[in-house]
């Protein structure tokens, strides 16, 4: 379910390429208005550093006027409290993109456990070096 309700979509997100970043209890959320493109146009991708990066590049197209080339790169960084390797877009039929991570559960880790394990050892121990 998307976080931005119709209203805001329709009344702020008419201009070419606006971002909307939205974080709540649930997500992080930025919507970008892609319509001038196709879906083949447009990637979102993820880096290593948590940066989300949506590119839509369309080659020059004739119109009324003359022709015309679109291109844009948006690079948004996902808070630390998000989920970066969860991300999910979904890009609407009023051509407006979302992209979500959802925050990371009070349990969760990014890190990864390290076992302890006990061993018998015939070498001198540190307690006794000290």
């Amino acid at each position: 379910m998307p976080l931005i309700d119709d209203f805001f979509r329709h009344t702020f997100l008419n201009r070419d390429f606006l971002v909307a970043p939205l974080a709540t209890q649930d997500a992080f959320e930025i919507s970008l208005n892609v319509q001038h493109f196709k879906p083949e146009e447009i990637t979102v991708k993820v880096t290593e550093d948590n940066v989300v990066v949506v590119e839509a590049k369309h080659e020059e197209k004739k119109d009324e006027t003359g022709s015309v080339l679109r291109h844009f790169v948006k690079k948004c960084v996902i808070p630390s409290s998000y989920d970066g390797s969860n991300v999910k877009s979904q890009l609407y039929s009023d051509g407006i993109l979302t992209v979500r991570a959802p925050r990371i559960k009070s349990g969760d880790n990014k890190g990864r456990s390290i076992p302890v394990t006990r061993v018998k050892s015939e070498k001198a121990s540190l307690k006794s070096k000290l």
